[in-house]
C-alpha cells in the first residue's frame, strides 16, 4: 500500500511538472497578441532588460506581467473562472454583477467627498469666470442606477443617488436630473446596453429631451428618426471587465435623422474633415460604441448650416456624450465638443475666441467621480 501511495504521488509530481513546463514553455512557441478583443485591453509587450530593472525589481515584475496577459488559452481560462464563480453561487466577477436578463452591471464604488468636493469647486470656480454665457450640468445616472432592479439579492445599497443628488445641489448651474424619468421610461424602454456601462441611442436621446426642455428649447421629436439596426454582435465594457465570455452579444442600433442633414465636422487634433458623426468601420471591431464620433478626441467641431437653433454651444464630455452628440448636430448650427481629459489648451480662451453661446457639462455620474479632466478648467 505504502509503495503504490509512493507511486501515486511521483505519477500525480510528473504531470504537474510537465503541465508547468508545457504551459511555461508554450507563449514562446505561439504568436503573441498584441489586443485581447475579449478583454478589450491592450496585453502587455516582452519587457526590456536592463540590469536597472533588474535590481529595482521592476524587469521581474514584467515578466510576471507579460506572462499573465499571454498565457496559453488566457480566454478559456479567464471564462471558464467567471462561469465557475457562476456555479459555486457568486455573481460578482471582477467587481461586475451577473443581473437578471443577462445585464451585465458594474458594482459601484463611491469616491471620497473630498475628492468629488475638489471636481465641484473647479467647475464652479470656472463658470464663475464666464460672462453672458449660460452653463448646464447634466449628470446622467448609470446603469447600476437606473437598473438596480436588475442587480442580485442582498448586495449592498450604493450610495450612487445620494451622490448624485449631492452633486447636483452644489454646481452652480442649470441642473438637468435624469433620474425620476429615467426610471419610469426604463421600465418600457431600454435605455442602458445590457454589455456595456453606455447608454443606449434611446438613453441619450431622451437625455437630450431632457437636457432641452431644460434649456428652454424645442428638441427635434423622434417621429423624424428612423431606429437603424447596424449590428447584433455588439459585446461592451462589462462584458470585457468581467471574464462573463458565455454572455449572449445585443444587438447595436442608432436613431438616425430622416433628412440626413448636411454637416461639416472637423477633428480639429487629427485634422480631419468629413461630413459624418458615424463611423462604420468600427461595426467589425471590438469598440463598436466608437462608431459615434470615431471615440474621443480633444476637440471636434460641427456645423449644420440647417439646423432649428442658430447658436453656437460648447460641450465638456465624457463618452456619455457621443451617443447624444448628433441629436445636437440636428439642433444647432453649430457646436464644439471638447474632451478635458485629452483637451491641452485654456477651455476660457477657446470660448472668447468663438463666441460660444452656451455650454453643457455632460458626464456620467460614476465618471465624474474620477474624472480629471475638470481639473483643466481656467
Amino acid at each position: 500500500m505504502i509503495e503504490k501511495n509512493k507511486i501515486i504521488k511521483i505519477t500525480f509530481a510528473v504531470i504537474l511538472s510537465l503541465f508547468i513546463l508545457v504551459f511555461s514553455i508554450l507563449p514562446f512557441f505561439i504568436e503573441d497578441k498584441s489586443f485581447s478583443a475579449n478583454e478589450n485591453r491592450v496585453l502587455e509587450d516582452v519587457p526590456e532588460f536592463s540590469i536597472d530593472n533588474l535590481f529595482s525589481g521592476k524587469y521581474i515584475k514584467d515578466v510576471e506581467d507579460y506572462f499573465q496577459d499571454h498565457f496559453p488559452f488566457r480566454d478559456f481560462f479567464v471564462g471558464g473562472k467567471a462561469q465557475t464563480e457562476l456555479v459555486i453561487g457568486k455573481d460578482l466577477n471582477n467587481s461586475v454583477y451577473m443581473g437578471e436578463d443577462n445585464y451585465l452591471i458594474g458594482q459601484y464604488f463611491q469616491e471620497d467627498y473630498e475628492d468629488i468636493d475638489k471636481r465641484i469647486d473647479s467647475i464652479n470656480k470656472f463658470i464663475e469666470t464666464l460672462t453672458d454665457v449660460e452653463v448646464n450640468f447634466l449628470l446622467a445616472p448609470t446603469s447600476n442606477y437606473i437598473n438596480r432592479d436588475k442587480l442580485p439579492e442582498n448586495i449592498p445599497d450604493d450610495d450612487l443617488a445620494v451622490v448624485m443628488e449631492y452633486v447636483n445641489s452644489k454646481i452652480n448651474a442649470n441642473i438637468i436630473d435624469l433620474s425620476t424619468s429615467f426610471a419610469e421610461i426604463n421600465e418600457a424602454k431600454e435605455l442602458y446596453f445590457k454589455t456595456d456601462h453606455h447608454w443606449n441611442t434611446f438613453g441619450a436621446y431622451y437625455g437630450y429631451l431632457e437636457l432641452m426642455e431644460s434649456m428652454g428649447e424645442i428638441p427635434i421629436p423622434i417621429s423624424e428618426y428612423e431606429e437603424v439596426h447596424l449590428s447584433s454582435e455588439f459585446i461592451g465594457t462589462m462584458y470585457s471587465k468581467s471574464g462573463f465570455f458565455y454572455s449572449d452579444s445585443e444587438d447595436f442600433v442608432a436613431l438616425k435623422n430622416k433628412t440626413e442633414p448636411t454637416l461639416k465636422v472637423n477633428y480639429v487634433y487629427s485634422k480631419v474633415e468629413t461630413d459624418s458623426l458615424y463611423f462604420d468601420k468600427y461595426l467589425s471591431e471590438k469598440d463598436m460604441y466608437a462608431y459615434y464620433l470615431d471615440g474621443n478626441h480633444p476637440l471636434i467641431t460641427i456645423e449644420n448650416e440647417n439646423a432649428p437653433i442658430d447658436q453656437h454651444i460648447l460641450v465638456f464630455k465624457d463618452s456619455y456624450a457621443n451617443a447624444m452628440i448628433p441629436f445636437l448636430a440636428d439642433t444647432y448650427s453649430k457646436i464644439s465638443v471638447i474632451d478635458l481629459r485629452f483637451y491641452p489648451e485654456a477651455p476660457s480662451k477657446y470660448i472668447t475666441e468663438n463666441n460660444i453661446d452656451e455650454i453643457i457639462f455632460l458626464y456620467n455620474a460614476e465618471g465624474f467621480q474620477t474624472d480629471s479632466g475638470v481639473f483643466k478648467l481656467r
